[in-house]
């Protein structure tokens, strides 16, 4: 590995820590061991983690004379290409750094390449979402900021497709329910209500397990929220992720009601889509997680992110409801938790209206294993949004609104 600038020491920690697989980092477009720190603006003093990704050196170098001339961009670098490696990397290797690196190049030869406002824009939107599914709150106000209202700004005469401005405002949303802002999501989400339904049928789905979350979070798991739920299901019931989606949306609301009944409910539901999806595809021995179709990192087709989640939310309901053999149960079951998350690298966003606190206080806490799991999801539980980010935020949604509106 060689670098063409001296990076502060704190910022290769950062750097290390976010895009460090298997306790090594990879090119995130080719996968080699052979790369070095990209600036992605080609300004080599701008050492923001925001703004370096770890990249071959034939394709740094590659990338520079790029944005001078699009046409001599190694094949490996067009957006198209960039899109399919993220994607790949994503759903079938939970690498999700990697994602989000080649989503950020593809943001960068999309801007070389001329592309519209609008495919720049959907580019900078799924920057975010990878960004969302590996946490960092600096990534994410960079993104927001430079990538999204910067160009809304500055291009305010150029269309913006609906259907790009209905995901970016989903993404905003979600970031408000992630770190428990469900009053500031039902805001937005009026914004989203105005947009088009969406055509595809997995962002129809996703859309509407969303707005059934959003609403959720702020009057419960209603017979309208569920039913809902329900809804999207019915639209792609053979789609895993969106499966997995719709248990944690139902199983968080009813953990937030802190009620007897709500736990039952949310126990039931977990239990079953535990046992139908993950439990016949993974073995825990000598306190390792084997998945047993050793060519994936997952074992189903759904993000990270919510497998992670369903491992948690079984651990959560045995230790909450306490059926029988909970106490044999629990431990193995948070080591698959634990280790999805270490994996995830998310945040664990709010259990509908209640609190973690309030679940955490239900625990048997005589036993190890069930301090083991307050420690976890004290661990990954999301933190509040800064300030700065949450104006942000909120700025964003009505600059995509406006643009809604014209």
């Amino acid at each position: 590995m060689s670098s063409h600038s001296e990076i502060p020491a704190p910022v290769i920690l950062d750097l290390k820590e976010y895009f460090v697989l298997e306790s090594r980092i990879t090119c995130v477009v080719t996968g080699d061991a052979d790369w070095s720190w990209h600036h992605l603006n080609h300004i080599p003093k701008d050492h923001r983690l925001c703004n370096i990704v770890p990249l071959r050196l034939d394709l740094n170098r590659n990338l520079f004379h790029g944005q001078k001339d699009f046409n001599h961009l190694n094949p490996l670098l067009r957006c198209q290409t960039l899109e399919e490696i993220g994607r790949e990397a994503f759903w079938q290797h939970a690498q999700v750094a990697r994602a989000y690196g080649c989503s950020r190049i593809a943001y960068y030869v999309a801007n070389y390449c001329r592309m519209p406002l609008s495919d720049r824009l959907d580019f900078a939107g799924r920057s975010l979402y990878y960004a969302r599914h590996k946490t960092h709150f600096g990534i994410i106000h960079f993104l927001l900021r430079n990538t999204i209202l910067e160009p809304l700004q500055f291009e305010g005469d150029k269309t913006v497709a609906p259907e790009v401005i209905r995901r970016l405002l989903q993404e905003l949303e979600a970031l408000l329910t992630m770190t428990g802002e469900p009053y500031e999501a039902l805001r937005l989400h009026e914004h989203v209500k105005a947009t088009k339904r969406p055509i595809d049928r997995f962002e129809r789905a996703g859309s509407m397990r969303r707005s059934a979350q959003t609403i959720g979070m702020h009057s419960g798991p209603t017979k309208e929220v569920i039913r809902r739920l329900a809804d999207s299901v019915a639209i792609i019931p053979s789609d895993t992720n969106q499966l997995v989606n719709v248990v944690h949306t139902r199983s968080c609301l009813y953990l937030g009601e802190h009620s007897k009944s709500s736990y039952h409910l949310a126990m039931d539901d977990v239990s079953e889509a535990y046992e139908h999806l993950l439990a016949s595809k993974l073995t825990v021995v000598n306190k390792n997680v084997l998945i047993h179709q050793k060519s994936v990192k997952l074992p189903i087709r759904a993000t990270p992110s919510g497998i992670a989640d369903l491992s948690l939310l079984r651990a959560v309901t045995l230790a909450v409801n306490k059926p029988s053999r909970w106490k044999q149960l629990l431990p193995e079951a948070i080591l698959v938790a634990e280790h999805f998350w270490r994996i995830a690298g998310i945040k664990l966003e709010a259990p509908g209206r209640g609190s973690w606190k309030g679940i955490i206080d239900t625990f048997d806490n005589s036993i190890p294993a069930t301090q083991a799991l307050a420690t976890l999801i004290s661990d990954v539980e999301a933190p509040s949004l800064p300030p700065k980010l949450r104006a942000l935020i909120i700025q964003t949604a009505k600059a995509l609104a406006t643009k809604l509106r014209r």
